[in-house]
């Protein structure tokens, strides 16, 4: 009996090794688990469609809950060192959000590595992914450019007290291409050593075991730009995605496929896999019709800011405008209700606070689709005529 069990968990573990189409030895849970999503954004202009795919399936319900954080400028040490800066900042925060809280930028116009917006990046990112496997929860990193990065940033992470072996067994880091890995040097056999390292199948061919997520001719980027496409999200997004692939001219590479009107999404397979999309995404012209043409249908709510966190008004009666922040970007249902649990600060339907008496209230937004709740605290203290009010945000 025991020796047909060790046969078995073998035959297991070679069919996983051999294809990543057999099931997954996890399922992401949006409640728990992390996607961190690394792009080179260097030489050539895959990564900026590959990005504009991935936002386009967190807008979808497939996703839904789903916590990020992308990185942009992960390259690596390739001889070319054409970096897409022009992709930042306006391309990046259309399509994850505020820079500095949902992505950042590592790179820099001359491709360096490791200044000053390296190290704030890392920073970044490990503070990010600290909480959550500190809580016992997985970050699965969407490897779409090299390792230096992912070596540095989880190295960070074991120096701020997450042990080794939590980063062994919690961090799952995909990657799909052998260019990527021939140009991670010393970085790869760190982090194949100290991660659960999933090596996938290339993302860009064809009739392996991954999508081949290249599509050629225009029609791809004519059916998404199109007025007539109803998804107004991917629309835009793959408008600007088009603009800045136009303009964009490397010195030392070229992509062929988007050189010719096409799109190159392949870093995009790392998202296939990472979340189980299996066959209702395995083709391009399956991932078209789900995330970038697609009657976008309802996409629930996962949680709600509130900006500023603190503020100060001078005077009886002053009022303030907080700003309610709906997640995500293309949620269905963005309605919210505001309420005050004290007389001395009143807040209307729009979030705007008025001053009425020295004392404390705490100010809530909940939002109709989910009763997701963001808080603020506000003490309004009077001397000789001028009023302090101090907020801290919580959301939940």
């Amino acid at each position: 009996m025991k020796l047909t069990r060790i046969i078995a968990s073998g035959l297991l573990a070679l069919l996983w090794s051999l294809s990543p189409l057999f099931a997954q030895p996890w399922n992401f849970n949006p409640d728990q688990d992390f996607l961190l999503a690394n792009f080179d954004l260097m030489p050539d202009e895959d990564d900026v469609m590959a990005a504009a795919a991935l936002s386009c399936m967190l807008q979808h319900p497939d996703l839904a809950g789903v916590k990020y954080f992308a990185v942009a400028g992960a390259y690596g040490t390739q001889q070319c060192r054409d970096y897409i800066h022009t992709a930042i900042p306006d391309f990046y925060t259309a399509m994850f959000g505020t820079e500095g809280v949902d992505w950042v930028n590592a790179g820099n116009t001359s491709g360096d590595l490791e200044t000053a917006n390296w190290w704030n990046a890392v920073n970044l990112a490990a503070d990010k992914i600290y909480p959550i496997l500190n809580n016992g929860g997985r970050v699965f990193v969407q490897e779409a450019g090299q390792s230096q990065i992912t070596r540095d940033i989880l190295e960070k992470v074991i120096s701020q007290g997450i042990s080794s072996s939590t980063v062994k067994s919690k961090v799952i880091v995909v990657q799909h291409s052998i260019y990527n890995e021939g140009w991670s040097g010393t970085d790869l056999a760190w982090v194949q050593s100290n991660t659960t390292y999933k090596k996938i199948d290339d993302g860009n061919v064809s009739g392996n075991n991954t999508p081949g997520y290249q599509g050629s001719g225009s029609s791809w980027l004519t059916n998404a730009k199109s007025a007539s496409n109803p998804n107004a999200f991917a629309r835009a997004i793959w408008t600007q995605a088009d603009a800045i692939c136009d303009a964009w001219n490397s010195t030392c590479h070229t992509n062929t496929t988007i050189d010719g009107g096409g799109v190159d999404m392949s870093d995009c397979v790392e998202n296939w896999y990472i979340f189980d999309i299996g066959s209702d995404a395995s083709t391009m012209t399956l991932f078209w019709s789900r995330y970038v043409t697609n009657v976008t249908g309802t996409v629930s709510v996962t949680g709600v800011t509130l900006t500023p966190a603190s503020l100060t008004l001078t005077s009886l009666g002053s009022t303030f405008q907080l700003n309610a922040t709906v997640l995500p970007t293309g949620a269905t249902n963005k309605n919210v209700t505001w309420s005050s649990n004290s007389s001395a600060v009143s807040v209307n339907q729009t979030g705007l606070i008025t001053v009425n008496q020295k004392g404390a209230a705490t100010i809530k937004v909940t939002t109709d689709d989910g009763s997701f709740t963001a808080t603020c605290a506000v003490t309004v203290e009077f001397s000789e005529g001028s009023n302090t009010i101090s907020l801290e945000a919580e959301s939940f």
